[in-house]
């Protein structure tokens, strides 16, 4: 289990393995979880060697290989 934001929300959530929706390797030491909130919406957790500074570099990347997503926040 591990511990997602929603933006929505404004709120952190704990989430299981049943709760991931997919998990995209996007570049060495940048992984990126995609899941929901228990409202349903999207949250993307940025993890691995990815820093807040690259968070937006990563979904920009995201968006350009036409992934879906509306929030994505760092893994704490």
């Amino acid at each position: 289990m591990f511990v997602v934001h929603c933006r929505r929300c404004r709120r952190d959530y704990l989430v299981g393995a049943r709760g991931v929706r997919r998990l995209h390797n996007l570049r060495p030491g940048v992984i990126v979880i995609e899941s929901s909130c228990p409202q349903g919406h999207p949250v993307l957790e940025v993890t691995g060697s990815a820093g807040r500074e690259t968070a937006t570099d990563v979904l920009m990347e995201m968006l350009l290989e036409g992934l879906r997503g509306d929030a994505v926040s760092t893994a704490r």
